[in-house]
């Protein structure tokens, strides 16, 4: 009976903590990146939204995951970063470690990019 409550209890905790985060890509060389479904706010052109990269190993900054907030203009394919938030665990979890120092231009957004595909889902 302990058993069956602890296993109830922990899919339940699992189930929120990775409730928002769908599954959009993986590269070749098992990078994964996440959209926030629960986290997309349309407004008009514009759309925000969080996006969480998952590496396979600590990258060369000793980091497994980042979330980005981007807003994107759907009309004219093109981002802004808002957020960025660096992680020593994956799925965007564990302590903070990098903030980093942002643009606050525009980019043009390449088709056939990570960031690219989730335009396409976002600005539907």
């Amino acid at each position: 009976m302990k058993t069956k409550l602890l296993t109830i209890c922990l899919l339940l905790f699992t189930s929120q903590v990775f409730a928002g985060w769908k599954f959009l890509s993986m590269y070749p060389d098992g990078v994964e990146y996440y959209i926030d479904s629960e986290r997309i706010n349309n407004q008009g052109r514009y759309v925000t939204f969080w996006m969480l990269t998952n590496y396979p190993k600590k990258n060369q900054y000793g980091l497994l995951s980042e979330a980005h907030k981007y807003k994107v203009d759907c009309k004219k394919s093109r981002m802004k970063y808002l957020i960025v938030n660096d992680y020593e665990k994956k799925m965007g979890k564990g302590k903070i470690v990098g903030t980093p120092q942002l643009p606050d231009s525009w980019i043009k957004v390449p088709r056939i990019s990570f960031v690219g595909t989730a335009m396409e889902k976002v600005c539907r």
